[in-house]
């Protein structure tokens, strides 16, 4: 060999084990896979990101693990061993193939809702399944205190009369708890739950009709325009592809399918993301056992880190394109989920805080620590910086935490409207938005989304209306249009909300001078039911609470006419 070839040797063994040293993804050590480059260091191991490091300046001066637990999937923390994958890596990505597992989900309709005494033969819900893998299905019951309480729960295929999948008869122990029936897999399709009573006093729990046209309850096999509190669950077997992608500051994860036929399961899937946390006491400045301040997301919403203490879990967060977690030490973490959007909840114990990332997709992007504010919040400000910090946090923290989209309540709209409509700000917007307001053909404004009465007690058997929800709902509405100057939105309600008044003028005989409830249900005596938001307090007939929105929204309607 020539000396030439020698150098050329030489150089080449020079410049291999430069490039393989700088590369993403250092590769496989004691069965681990490690990537790697300026921002990040991970380390994985059977599908689970055990270590992850970060340095917001792509220096490689990694901080501490982020991590106490480990990053991934739920079902893959489960194969134990990891076997039968297949690995493949380059200087960028890691890819791991033929991942195979069993995806629980559960559905469960439940909401506000009254128990149905089951007093006829049979009550029942018909439901339909989208997907196969159906096993479990369950019931709400209560037993009315009745501990000797004997039912009959019955699983048809195709409707009241179809075949039964499984009946079994179940003692109700309990009042308010479920009662679940496990059996083999079913396919997808319409389902038929029946509860018949053998002993005791039972009722199912019930609710105004909510879902849709596929769901309904059902008495002695008839439709009855309401829906029934149940759940069932789906087990699919999955074979599928997760791929750990690092570009610069950008985490990318992504699992997809590869059978066709679970394509759709990608938004069943989540990611669990598990930091270190301290429930005990109220202090949140100890860096290392709680890493952020905050959390704020595309949608507008602002969830500080103190209201964490407060419950074991936090589910406030609605679909956002991104969430960006403000940082204790020196870097923020931002999940960025795109147009499709995804959202995060958290389960917090002792000593760990859970993310459970909803979306089969996202990148997680390292910046350096900022404390986030949205440049469009609306900002109080004074002689005393202290006063200006506690009252900025007070406002966002207890105003744009609540999902904005959660405002059925037509008595919500004045309040919300006094809160948001003077912001440039999505919870503004969304203010524009009628779509959830019910009203009757004679004007009634429905008192909680479709429910024409509040749920409880029973409104098949009692008046349980309120009767300042059409003085709010004009209120609300005015509130919107006085900030906003919107006269598209102002026209396209006009002829409704003057059905809604008129209501008042007629129907509550507002245009005598006085606005008089004379249902006998809401007397405002002792015993009698409340008429408005306040839910526990009678007040009923002549009451001023309801006039006094009454006569704003009189002055309201004036300004519209003028």
């Amino acid at each position: 060999m020539s000396t030439r070839q020698k150098v050329l040797i030489l150089i080449f063994y020079v410049i291999s084990i430069y490039f393989l040293s700088n590369t993403s993804v250092i590769g496989k050590e004691n069965n681990k896979y490690i990537l790697k480059n300026g921002f990040y260091f991970l380390e994985i191991k059977d599908g689970i990101i055990k270590i992850l490091k970060v340095d917001p300046l792509g220096k490689e001066n990694y901080g501490k693990n982020v991590l106490i637990s480990g990053f991934g999937l739920p079902q893959l923390k489960r194969l134990k061993p990891f076997k039968n994958v297949t690995y493949e890596f380059n200087d960028k990505k890691l890819r791991i193939e033929n991942i195979k597992f069993s995806l629980i989900s559960d559905y469960s309709y439940d909401f506000i809702q009254w128990p149905i005494e089951l007093s006829t033969s049979t009550l029942g819900q018909i439901f339909l399944v989208k997907s196969p893998g159906l096993y479990k299905i369950g019931a709400k019951i209560t037993n009315y205190g009745n501990v000797d309480s004997l039912v009959k729960l019955t699983l048809r295929k195709d409707g009241p009369e179809g075949n039964i999948i499984i009946s079994k008869d179940i003692y109700v122990e309990g009042d308010n708890c479920w009662y679940d029936l496990n059996f083999p897999i079913q396919q997808e399709g319409v389902y038929y739950l029946e509860m018949e009573k053998l002993e005791g006093r039972v009722g199912w729990f019930t609710g105004v009709k909510n879902w849709s046209e596929h769901e309904e309850a059902y008495c002695d096999k008839k439709r009855c325009n309401l829906d029934r509190i149940f759940r069932y669950s789906t087990n699919k077997q999955v074979n599928g592809i997760w791929s750990i992608e690092l570009n610069n500051n950008i985490l990318h994860c992504e699992f997809n399918c590869e059978q066709d036929e679970n394509k759709h399961i990608k938004n069943e899937l989540v990611y669990y993301f598990i930091a270190p946390w301290i429930k005990n006491g109220y202090d949140t400045s100890e860096k290392d056992k709680i890493l952020f301040k905050r959390f704020v997301a595309e949608n507008d919403q602002y969830l500080p880190i103190e209201q964490f203490k407060r419950r074991p879990y936090q589910d406030q967060l609605r679909p956002t394109e991104w969430l960006e977690c403000v940082g204790n030490n020196n870097y923020n973490l931002r999940f960025e989920f795109g147009k499709e959007k995804g959202y995060i909840s958290w389960i917090m114990d002792k000593k760990q805080m859970n993310f459970i990332i909803y979306s089969n997709k996202f990148d997680l992007k390292i910046l350096p620590q900022r404390n986030l504010v949205p440049s469009h919040y609306p900002i109080f400000f004074s002689s005393d910086l202290q006063v200006d910090i506690l009252l900025n946090e007070f406002y966002y923290g207890h105003g744009f935490n609540f999902p904005a989209s959660d405002a059925p309540h037509p008595e919500w709209r004045e309040w919300l409207g006094l809160e948001f409509c003077w912001t440039n700000t999505k919870f503004r917007d969304i203010r524009r938005d009628t779509s959830t307001i019910t009203v009757d053909k004679d004007g009634y404004v429905h008192t909680w989304y479709k429910n024409k009465g509040w749920t409880f007690p029973n409104p098949t058997d009692y008046d349980t209306r309120h009767f300042n929800t059409n003085a709010m709902l004009i209120l609300g509405l005015y509130r919107y249009f006085v900030w906003t100057g919107d006269f598209e939105f102002l026209n396209s309600n006009i002829e409704m909300l003057r059905k809604v008044m008129q209501y008042q003028l007629e129907n509550l005989h507002g245009k005598d001078g006085l606005l008089i409830i004379d249902s006998p249900y809401h007397t405002g005596k002792d015993k009698s039911l409340s008429s408005n938001y306040w839910d526990i307090l009678p007040f009923g007939y002549k009451s001023g609470y309801e006039n006094i929105y009454f006569y704003y929204s009189l002055k309201v309607i004036a300004y519209f006419n003028a």
